[in-house]
């Protein structure tokens, strides 16, 4: 009973692999929201401006003439001051210790 249940589990894993489970991150967006979300980096959080950073460059990848586009230099500006900036970020709601490092 066991292995049948871990064959089961095995075949969906691999079905959502090899099917229309596994989605392209790139084509749910579109470069105009894109840039409207782009507005708000520098008072995101770096995890934030990463994980949009990741979705800009999965959009672009599935769609390269977006690097044509007016606002594809605009998000990569916005992209780049806000991982070069030079900014600190502190979370005033932390009771505990802080620590700076430069």
């Amino acid at each position: 009973m066991r292995g049948g249940k871990a064959a089961v589990w095995l075949g969906l894993v691999l079905l959502c692999l090899f099917s229309s489970c596994s989605k392209d991150e790139g084509t749910e967006y579109n470069i105009e929201d894109l840039y409207e979300e782009s507005k708000t980096l520098q008072y995101q959080t770096a995890d934030s401006v990463e994980s949009f950073t990741y979705k800009f460059y999965w959009y672009l990848e599935a769609h390269p003439d977006a690097q044509d586009h007016p606002f594809y230099t605009a998000i990569d500006d916005k992209i780049y001051k806000c991982t070069h900036g030079g900014g600190v970020t502190v979370n005033t709601d932390w009771d505990g210790e802080r620590h700076l490092e430069f």
